[in-house]
């Protein structure tokens, strides 16, 4: 008992000299001990504490907005509604601490150790968190308004809800992770990985999504308009009935994926791989296909009128009662695609081939063959062409 009294007096002896030397206009206190110390509620903003040992130290309500926290020890510390906007705290280690409702606003925390940090109605807008190690984190009441998570290992997070909008999350690792409901409004996730993370219901307008790995990623509900997901990995991804109007998708790998009613009108398809992908009744209006494949694609009943197709791959794909009137398919590979019952009407076919295509009851209005291969095509007449 004598011990632990004497060890409460000396931590006392140094809060009460470090304040008054604080209030006498000193700033830097590098390496301090203060241990335990009882901070509460005190005014300490821009205080260099770099390298300090605040271990367990009370420092709830306190004012460290601005201080220098750099490499400090703060491991069991109450930080609890604490002000530390703008403050430095590179390679500091918040192990256990209590940052609930702390400011953290435009605080530097990369290379921070976080394990065990108690974060839930922290805010964090603007904060540098780069690299920050918050995996099976509860974030679900965090604010990242404009954060940056780039390389941020958030695998299994829970990020329900959460504003992300403008935040960085580039080579950021979400797998697995909850963003269900989450607002991410030009959000910054290039080459993010995504595979099997939650975005039911979030939005992501605008969001850059670009070579972005979205493998069995839960999209049902998410607003993906005008997004970017050039060279993005969506093999198999469900898209049924999805709004990606305007959004660029130029070199995507969406290989199986599932895009049934999906509207798309306008959006960039450049050199897409969509092998075998289901596009029935999607709406592709103007949309821009140049060099995409599309072999064994379902396009059955899908509107792609003034739509691109110029040189792409279209090998064995479905077309039946499409319409198609007015769209570019010059160049295009469609030897063994099925047109049944298709409107085609001053569509460009101009150097196509269409053998063995099969254009029964098809609406070749005003269509432009030259140069086309029709052998062995079935014409819309149901002769075969030689």
């Amino acid at each position: 008992m004598l011990r632990i009294l004497k060890k409460t007096k000396v931590s006392s002896t140094k809060t009460d000299e470090l304040l008054r030397d604080y209030a006498a206009g000193k700033r830097d206190f590098v390496k301090a001990d203060l241990s335990q110390a009882a901070l509460r509620g005190a005014d300490l903003s821009k205080i260099n504490l770099a390298g300090a040992n605040l271990t367990g130290a009370n420092l709830a309500g306190a004012n460290l907005a601005g201080a220098n926290l750099t490499g400090s020890n703060l491991t069991e510390a109450d930080l609890a509604e604490a002000s530390l906007a703008g403050a430095g705290l590179r390679m500091a280690d918040l192990s256990g601490a209590n940052l609930s409702r702390a400011n953290l606003s435009h605080a530097v925390l990369t290379v921070t150790k976080m394990s065990g940090t108690k974060l839930s109605g922290a805010d964090l807008s603007a904060a540098n968190l780069t690299g920050a190690d918050l995996r099976v984190k509860n974030l679900s009441k965090v604010k990242l308004i404009g954060a940056d998570l780039t390389m941020a290992d958030l695998a299994l997070a829970n990020l329900r809800g959460v504003n992300l909008t403008n935040a960085t999350l580039t080579g950021a690792d979400l797998n697995e992770a909850t963003l269900s409901e989450a607002v991410m409004i030009g959000a910054i996730l290039t080459g993010a990985n995504l595979i099997r993370t939650d975005l039911t219901g979030a939005d992501l307008t605008m969001a850059d999504l670009s070579q972005a790995i979205l493998l069995a990623t839960q999209l049902n509900g998410t607003k993906l308009s005008k997004v970017n997901l050039s060279k993005a990995n969506l093999i198999e991804a469900d898209l049924r009935d999805q709004d990606l109007t305007g959004a660029n998708l130029a070199g995507a790998d969406l290989t199986g994926a599932d895009l049934r009613m999906a509207r798309l009108g306008g959006t960039n398809l450049k050199e897409a791989k969509l092998t075998g992908a289901n596009l029935k009744m999607a709406n592709l209006k103007n949309a821009d296909l140049t060099g995409a494949t599309l072999a064994g694609a379902d396009l059955s009943e899908a509107i792609l009128s003034e739509a691109i197709l110029a040189g792409a791959n279209l090998s064995g794909t479905n077309f039946n009662h499409s319409i198609l009137s007015g769209a570019d398919l010059s160049g295009t590979i469609l030897a063994g695609a099925t047109l049944s019952g298709a409107a085609l009407r001053m569509v460009n076919l101009s150097g196509a081939d269409l053998s063995e295509a099969i254009l029964t009851g098809a609406n070749l209005w005003k269509v432009d063959m030259t140069g086309a291969q029709l052998h062995k095509a079935i014409m819309p007449d149901g002769t075969t062409h030689d």
